[in-house]
């Protein structure tokens, strides 16, 4: 669905920094070496679980943004949602994004087709893919669901990621306003030209 994201993470080398050791429940999760050691982004004992936890105190529709990838099991249970729109994930590094396909099985997120990753994306690029994809008459609110473990790994990238989403927004309730202002007077202009030819 995505050829230039596959070409891209298909060029990446493996993170080698990333293992999978095995949770009590017998999921691979990844860990991250750190000069701290293993850093593991999901549970230990049961990650389903952990990421079930995820839709607690999140609304059950809208628009989302992921920052983090993980191994997904935070992002799956969303998939169940109906009434989600798009599910957008950030992640930052194309060659952590082929390890984890190399140890996880994510087929049932890569083919759902609300769907989408964004690798290393430049602020441009997720600008122009939020102003893009993203409307908010259509989609719903956007909500921003951040893996805590993951993004604490790359604190500064998804800090830059949370400043751009906020700026898109900040320009696409400028152009709501805009267009409801201006299309409430263009539906009355439209509507006084066909009277007018009747």
């Amino acid at each position: 669905a995505d050829p230039p994201l596959a070409h891209k993470i298909g060029r990446a080398e493996p993170d080698r920094r990333v293992k999978f050791p095995r949770s009590r429940t017998g999921l691979p999760v990844a860990a991250v070496e750190t000069p701290a050691g293993p850093r593991a982004l999901h549970s230990l004992f049961d990650p389903v679980k952990e990421g079930r936890r995820h839709l607690d105190g999140n609304p059950r529709d809208g628009f989302f943004l992921f920052f983090g990838l993980g191994c997904g099991y935070h992002i799956l249970p969303f998939l169940e949602l109906p009434d989600i729109t798009g599910i957008v994930v950030v992640e930052k590094d194309a060659g952590y994004v082929r390890s984890v396909l190399e140890a996880v099985d994510l087929r049932l997120f890569f083919l759902d087709p609300r769907v989408r990753v964004l690798v290393d994306p430049s602020p441009g690029e997720l600008r122009d893919f939020l102003l893009s994809n993203y409307f908010p008459a259509v989609s719903g609110d956007l909500h921003t669901v951040s893996l805590r473990s993951r993004v604490d790994l790359e604190e500064e990238f998804f800090r830059s990621c949370l400043r751009v989403v906020k700026e898109s927004l900040d320009a696409l309730s400028d152009d709501f306003t805009v267009q409801a202002k201006f299309g409430k007077k263009w539906f009355e202009i439209g509507r006084a030209s066909c009277r007018a030819r009747v």
